[in-house]
C-alpha cells in the first residue's frame, strides 16, 4: 500500500469516527457542537469522495 492510499484510509477512520461522535452530540442535543463537527466532516469530505450531505450524516431531512 502507498502512501497516498494510507493517508486516504487513516482520512476516512477519522472521518467514520467523528461521524460516530456526532450521532452522539445529536442526540445529546449540542447542536452547536454537532454543527462544527459537521463542518470538520465536509472539511475531511471535500476531494475525498464524499460520502452524503450533512443530512445523510445527522439523519436530518432537508427542508
Amino acid at each position: 500500500m502507498d502512501n497516498a492510499s494510507t493517508n486516504a484510509d487513516d482520512i476516512r477512520a477519522v472521518r467514520d469516527r467523528l461521524r460516530s461522535e456526532l450521532r452522539v452530540l445529536d442526540r445529546l442535543g449540542q447542536n452547536l457542537a454537532a454543527n462544527a463537527l459537521s463542518h470538520a466532516i465536509d472539511l475531511l469530505n471535500d476531494g475525498r469522495g464524499a460520502i452524503g450531505s450533512n443530512a445523510s450524516i445527522t439523519g436530518e431531512t432537508s427542508p
